[in-house]
């Protein structure tokens, strides 16, 4: 509570005397820190309106790159997609090393269940970190999206051999797209319970029985 108040006696301080910035930045950091996070967007936009050229009192100690980076995890945790689309854009164009705001800015396409904007984003990311297994078993549980419709479909042609065969084609191809991504999340980490599940899942589904048994 006492972080909110602080947020607003530094925004109406920064209101009486707009000239001295850090009122306005004080604003939204306390606002961060309250978890106000709506009037901490409006403080944090307010901050870039004001602009980066200042010196002396109208200098922000943040960097340009930070706040924007600030602005753009804010609107998407208030929901704001169509801007955080904007704003993640605006922020990846000052922080163009940074891998974590590119897994948030794919995150927010995900969270939209726009799942081919999602993977494209975030098989970029992959390539620049292939080291991260977490990242390799998202991309192959994603390329296994449409396997319960697919399956519900094989289910329903038992006595139709030509679809069946085509359907069980179809999932066998799914899960080929997907296992060089389980295999590098299990090589990368091999105690992960999850990534042993679906990796042997995957060895089944493809026939591969002795792989299937050596992933303990």
């Amino acid at each position: 509570k006492k972080y909110k108040e602080a947020s607003r006696v530094f925004y109406n301080t920064y209101k009486l005397d707009p000239k001295d910035v850090s009122n306005l930045e004080n604003a939204g950091i306390t606002a961060l820190q309250a978890s106000e996070f709506v009037e901490a967007e409006k403080f944090y936009r307010e901050m870039k309106a004001v602009g980066f050229k200042g010196t002396g009192l109208g200098k922000f100690q943040s960097k340009e790159a930070e706040i924007l980076k600030t602005i753009a995890a804010l609107s998407s945790t208030n929901n704001n997609n169509e801007q955080a689309k904007i704003d993640f854009k605006e922020a990846l164009a000052l922080n163009t090393e940074d891998i974590q705001l590119e897994i948030d800015h794919a995150n927010l396409y995900y969270r939209l269940n726009d799942i081919a904007t999602y993977k494209k984003l975030i098989t970029e990311v992959i390539a620049k970190d292939p080291n991260n297994a977490q990242l390799q078993y998202n991309v192959g549980y994603l390329s296994l999206a449409d396997d319960e419709k697919l399956v519900n479909d094989i289910n329903a042609n038992l006595k139709n051999k030509a679809k069946y065969d085509e359907l069980m084609a179809k999932r066998k191809a799914m899960f080929t797209n997907a296992l060089p991504y389980f295999e590098r999340a299990h090589q990368l980490d091999a105690a992960n319970e999850d990534t042993k599940t679906i990796l042997r899942l995957t060895y089944e589904t493809l026939g591969m029985k002795d792989k299937a048994a050596m992933v303990k």
